[in-house]
């Protein structure tokens, strides 16, 4: 799930289920 997309809108929506700050 894309909430905050902190780091690239691209692995955003990958990392954002890992990592949440």
């Amino acid at each position: 799930r894309v909430e905050k997309p902190s780091i690239h809108p691209s692995s955003v929506r990958c990392s954002s289920s890992v990592m949440l700050p």
